[in-house]
């Protein structure tokens, strides 16, 4: 563990690196309250996630840790919605996951059509269409299709 001081402050942020084997949660900023939510149903599966806004300490690069944690993931989760299929920062965290081959699963939350970006990474994977279902019900198929999704990339 590495600690490291924070300039102009007399608190010291403790960083590690993301845990290994981990879930990346990747959203749009107007799709937060979802993504943690999504976070917190995975974690009580205890399934480790990663999310930016949550796991980034203060003064540190927001692109290295996002690509750190990318790397050491195992799946990636995309909520995709109107927000999320026009966001360029969704879309250089799926191409990273794609050139590390990291298994995707998106979750849309809505019906906006894809990108033609994102429909070329999302072309041959299955999708979950949470807007079909109540919150709860689409809660539960997530976290059923992650613990099938992990126990097959052990």
């Amino acid at each position: 563990m590495t600690v490291v001081e924070v300039i102009s402050s007399p608190f010291s942020v403790t960083v590690t690196p993301p845990p290994e084997k981990h879930v990346f949660v990747s959203h749009a900023d107007e799709d937060r309250p979802l993504s943690l939510t999504l976070v917190g149903a995975l974690e009580d599966d205890s399934f480790p996630c990663w999310i930016a806004h949550r796991d980034i300490p203060p003064g540190f690069s927001w692109m290295g840790a996002i690509v750190d944690a990318i790397v050491a993931s195992r799946l990636m989760i995309v909520i995709v919605s109107k927000y999320s299929v026009g966001s360029e920062n969704v879309l250089r965290e799926v191409t990273i996951a794609a050139d590390e081959r990291v298994p995707f699963l998106a979750f849309r939350i809505d019906d906006s059509p894809l990108s033609k970006d994102l429909r070329f990474f999302f072309s041959t994977a299955q999708r979950l269409d949470a807007f079909s279902h109540s919150q709860a019900d689409a809660i539960a198929l997530l976290r059923a299709s992650v613990a099938k999704l992990l126990a097959e990339t052990r």
